[in-house]
């Protein structure tokens, strides 16, 4: 089952301090077990708030291949809902288990999605996948 997590507008924050490192363990994570989608310009409570994706898509696709070891399969798509522009971020079950958050080169961190959480991946997730 296809899981969806719901974020805010991610641009005031891609700058400053590496960009809210919770949207980079989700990747991860969906990566690391069976995909799922993380909706930018929706709440956590599925209000639309919008986003402006206009370079968005890059900068993040940047920040996938500098800090994200095994390069997992991620789609962009931008939809308009009731005016407001979304940005749906498609990360794909990985072929090239497991994929790591680098954010420290000596401590690659392994995650995976239970229910609606990212977990920190313990040996033995590590070794099903």
């Amino acid at each position: 089952m296809e899981k969806a997590k719901y974020l805010s507008s991610w641009r005031d924050s891609i700058l400053r301090k590496l960009k809210r490192i919770g949207y980079f363990k989700t990747i991860v994570a969906f990566a690391n077990t069976e995909g799922g989608r993380i909706l930018l310009g929706v709440n956590d409570d599925g209000i639309i708030t919008g986003v402006e994706p206009k370079g968005l898509r890059e900068q993040i696709q940047d920040l996938i291949e500098v800090y994200v070891d095994g390069s997992p399969s991620v789609d962009f798509s931008q939809h308009i809902i009731d005016g407001e522009k979304i940005l749906v971020i498609q990360v794909h079950e990985g072929t090239d288990k497991p994929y790591a958050l680098n954010f420290d080169r000596n401590k690659p961190q392994f995650y995976v999605r239970r229910d609606a959480s990212n977990r920190l991946a313990k040996p033995d997730d590590i070794k099903r996948m």
